[in-house]
C-alpha cells in the first residue's frame, strides 16, 4: 500500500531541491557517508527497508529477526543512528531537507509520555495517567533520552557514571550490570543511549 503522506513529503522535498544538479548522486553519497560511519553498527537496519526495482523492503521486525536482535534493541540501535544523523545534519545538506522535527522520531505512545513529562508530570504521575506498566514508561524515557540527548529524564545516572560506562568496552547490558550492580537495567539503558553526551 502506498503511503500518501510519504509521497507528499517527497514531492515537497523534490520541489525544494529543484535545480540542484546531480541530486540522486548527492543523496547516495550522503547516505553512504552516514551508513559507513563507525557509529552505525548495523546499516542493514536502514538499507534493508528500502524498496526499488525488484527489491521489496523488509519491515523493522523482519530485519530484527533476521539479524537475531530483540525488537526493542533493533529499534534503539536504529534510533541511535538517526540521532547521530540529526546531530550532524549540517554535513548532510540534501538529507537535511528530508528531516522532520525530532519529536517525529518518537513512537506515538512515546510522544504522549513526552508531552505529559514536558507539562511537569513525574514518572509516577505519567504512569498513573497513562495506565501503563512501569517497564513501558521506562521504554518511553529511554526513547526520549535517545532522541533528545540534552533532556534530563527521571532516573538518569550521574555524568560520571555515564562517562565510565561510555568509556568501557562492554558488549552487553549484563556486563554493565555486573560492573554497576547499584544501577537498574533502566538506568543502564539511559546511560548507554546518553553515551558521551552527559553534562
Amino acid at each position: 500500500m502506498r503511503d500518501k503522506k510519504a509521497q507528499f513529503w517527497i514531492k515537497k522535498w523534490l520541489l525544494a531541491c529543484k535545480g540542484q544538479p546531480n541530486l540522486n548522486e548527492q543523496l547516495y553519497l550522503e547516505l553512504e557517508r552516514w551508513l559507513s560511519s563507525h557509529a552505525i553498527m548495523k546499516p542493514e537496519l536502514y538499507t534493508d527497508r528500502f524498496s526499488g526495482g525488484k527489491l521489496i523492503g523488509e519491515t523493522s521486525e523482519q530485519i530484527a529477526e533476521r539479524l537475531e536482535l530483540r525488537r526493542m534493541d533493533a529499534y534503539f540501535e536504529s534510533l541511535y543512528g538517526l540521532h547521530l544523523l540529526f546531530a550532524e545534519m549540517e554535513h548532510y545538506p540534501v538529507m537535511k531537507l528530508l528531516m522532520p522535527k525530532l519529536e517525529a522520531l518518537l513512537t506515538l505512545s512515546g510522544k504522549k509520555t513526552f508531552r505529559l513529562f514536558k507539562n511537569g508530570y513525574s514518572f509516577e504521575e505519567v504512569q498513573k495517567l497513562r495506565r501503563l506498566k512501569k517497564s513501558t514508561i521506562e521504554d518511553h524515557f529511554v526513547e526520549i533520552k535517545a532522541t533528545f540527548g540534552n533532556e534530563r529524564v527521571p532516573g538518569l545516572p550521574s555524568a560520571k557514571v555515564i562517562a565510565h560506562i561510555s568509556e568501557g568496552n562492554y558488549t552487553s547490558l549484563k556486563e554493565i550490570k555486573d560492573a554497576f550492580p547499584e544501577l537498574s537495567y533502566y538506568q543502564i539503558r539511559l546511560a548507554v543511549v546518553s553515551g558521551g553526551d552527559a553534562d
